[in-house]
C-alpha cells in the first residue's frame, strides 16, 4: 500500500514509482508531481514540462492527433485526452 508502518511506529507514504517513503501525503505528492515524465507519442522526447510537450507537439508534430487509448477518440491538444483518458 501507500500507507505502512516505519521503523519508528509512525505511518509513512511510500512512492509507488521508486519505493521512497515520505511521512505524509503532501509531501509523497510533490514528489510525484516533481518525478512525473511527460512522453511524446510520436517521437523520443521526454520531459517533466507538461507545457513543453504541449509547445512540442502544435510545433513538431501539428498534422498527429493524439489518441485514445481504448476507444476512438483523438485530439490535438493533451489537455483534452488527459481529461479523457482519465475517464
Amino acid at each position: 500500500t501507500l500507507q505502512d508502518k516505519s521503523h519508528n511506529g509512525f505511518e509513512s507514504h511510500k512512492c509507488h514509482q521508486c519505493n521512497k517513503s515520505f511521512p505524509n501525503v503532501s509531501d509523497l505528492t510533490l514528489h510525484q508531481k516533481e518525478n512525473t515524465l511527460f512522453c511524446c507519442q510520436f517521437c523520443a522526447l521526454v520531459t517533466v514540462d507538461q507545457s513543453e510537450i504541449k509547445k512540442h507537439m502544435r510545433t513538431e508534430h501539428p498534422l498527429y492527433r493524439l489518441l485514445c487509448t481504448y476507444c476512438d477518440f483523438s485530439t490535438t491538444y493533451i489537455k483534452k485526452w488527459n481529461a479523457h483518458e482519465k475517464l
